[in-house]
């Protein structure tokens, strides 16, 4: 079996967390996409050495998707 190594997209969460169906403040989303950027411009860290390719992009996706979480939480009060 041949397996192409992963790309950074593969490593982007397609899914996110929400808190009771609280929508997400416009200062969160700016700082999730700049969290997003920041990790484009580093992928090559995060894809070094990868070995069992599912399992890590799955790892890292729920990382990610837990971080915008945390982000969304700082801006809960800021909501209409």
């Amino acid at each position: 079996m041949v397996q192409n190594p992963p790309t950074f997209q593969e490593l982007l969460p397609d899914y996110h967390y929400q808190f009771n169906n609280t929508p997400t403040s416009p200062e969160a989303a700016a700082m999730y996409q700049s969290l997003v950027e920041f990790l484009t411009t580093n992928g090559e860290l995060a894809l070094t050495g990868i070995e069992v390719k599912d399992e890590y992009i799955k790892g890292f996706k729920r990382a990610i998707a837990l971080v915008r979480l945390w982000v969304d939480s700082m801006y809960l009060g800021d909501n209409p």
